[in-house]
Formats: C-alpha cells, sequence, structure tokens
C-alpha cells in the first residue's frame, strides 16, 4: 500500500501498531498521573481554624481594652512583630540603623508605643515633636513595612525631616535604608 501522495509504503498493520503504541503511551501516562495525585494529597494541608489562621489587621482594636492582651491597643501578634522588628533593627549592619533600634526599643519598654488603628494621622505611623510616643498604624503591620516604619518614626525623635529627597536627615530615606 502506499501513502496517499507522498510515495512511501504502508502496510494496513502499521496503523494497527501505531494506534497500539499511543495507548500504550497514554495508558502509561494515566499511572503516571494518578501516581503524581496522589503524591501532591500527602501535601494537602488542613483548611487554616481559628487557632492556626493568620492573625487579621483588625485585631487589636484600641478602643476595647479588653482586645489588647499586650498594652497601648495592640494585639499580641502586633507586640511580637513590634519586638521583631526591633530586634532587626538593632541587628542591622548600619549603624545608623543599630542606633534607631536601640532607642525605638527603649522608647517600646517604656511604654512610648500606641497603637492607632484609626488612619486619622497617618495609616502606617506618626509621632508628635512635643511627645515621646510612637504611634503605629494598621499599614505598618503590612509585609516588610514595620522595621521600615519604626525607623522612620524614630528617626523623627532624633530631629530627621520628612524631606524625600534622600538628604542625610531624610526620615523617608533612614526607614528605606533600615528595611
Amino acid at each position: 500500500m502506499h501513502g496517499e501522495g507522498d510515495g512511501r509504503v504502508v502496510s494496513p498493520a502499521a496503523g494497527r501498531r501505531q494506534k497500539r503504541g499511543w495507548m500504550r503511551v497514554a495508558g502509561w501516562l494515566v499511572v503516571v498521573m494518578v501516581g503524581v495525585f496522589s503524591a501532591c494529597a500527602d501535601l494537602v494541608t488542613e483548611p487554616r481554624t481559628a487557632d492556626t489562621a493568620v492573625p487579621l489587621l483588625t485585631e487589636g482594636d484600641p478602643t476595647d481594652p479588653t482586645d489588647s492582651s499586650c498594652g497601648n491597643g495592640f494585639a499580641q501578634w502586633q507586640c511580637d512583630a513590634i519586638e521583631d522588628a526591633l530586634n532587626y533593627l538593632m541587628n542591622h549592619w548600619d549603624p545608623l540603623c543599630q542606633q534607631l533600634g536601640q532607642t525605638a526599643t527603649t522608647r517600646y519598654q517604656n511604654g512610648d508605643f500606641y497603637y492607632d488603628g484609626t488612619g486619622q494621622w497617618s495609616d502606617y505611623g506618626y509621632m508628635w515633636p512635643d511627645q515621646s510616643g510612637t504611634y503605629l498604624g494598621w499599614s505598618a503591620f503590612s509585609a516588610n513595612e514595620l522595621a521600615d516604619t519604626i525607623a522612620h518614626e524614630e528617626s523623627h525623635h532624633h530631629g530627621y525631616e520628612d524631606l524625600k529627597d534622600g538628604s542625610e536627615n531624610d526620615a523617608y530615606g533612614a526607614g528605606e535604608r533600615c528595611a
């Protein structure tokens, strides 16, 4: 038998062998896929419960003192995050960040960190020049923002300003440098 117009000789049995070959490949493919899916089934975890869920940013309502387990409006997970950020700053490679981390840690230990989830003054953080406190907002607890925000606000306590020009006394520059 000749193939249609290409000059090749094709026997009828060759077509059957070719079909059976694809069926073997398809069969092996099914076996492999079943094996992969059953192996992956062991990797699936149980859904998160209230005990294992990542805390929501709305926890630690500053207007409800019973909702705060570590003081000044912060929920416990927020205090844990602050302490991690302060440790990060104190162990930073940059001496400025170490200094800001040390003075911010003293401020935190003196109870001069406060949670303000209202967003009235800032979603991240703020401080008043005539007060010793540092106020942190809900956005400060976003991914990779807390050390930056603490360093930024602490630099204000050291006389830095919001210049946004990268100069030596720019609070934004200090925050980004320590992030």
